[in-house]
């Protein structure tokens, strides 16, 4: 079992660093690391996207994990890039077979 201050560390960030991704500040970010303040739904369910698969200190299971427009979308884009890629990389292979 891997606490949220191991993973951060094995990813190679600071606090800071770390808050910064998740749209928070250090000081809050170190309150959650070390279980002062429950890890707020949408702080959560970034982490998760981020790889983070361990239970967060005083962590609450809900379904109910918020996610912005923005988060949506950029994942969207993330995910319509990739499948053009994969496109790409499926005519390409395609083309071999047919010779």
């Amino acid at each position: 079992m891997q606490n949220l201050k191991n993973w951060r560390i094995e990813k190679g960030l600071t606090q800071t660093e770390m808050a910064q991704k998740l749209g928070s500040n250090q000081k809050s970010y170190s309150a959650y690391e070390t279980g002062r303040v429950s890890v707020p739904g949408k702080i959560q369910g970034k982490l998760r996207r981020m790889g983070y698969a361990d239970s967060f200190p005083h962590e609450t299971r809900s379904e109910n994990v918020w996610v912005t427009r923005e988060e949506i979308a950029g994942d969207l884009g993330s995910l319509k890039a990739d499948i053009s890629m994969l496109k790409d990389k499926l005519e390409k292979v395609l083309d071999i077979l047919r010779k």
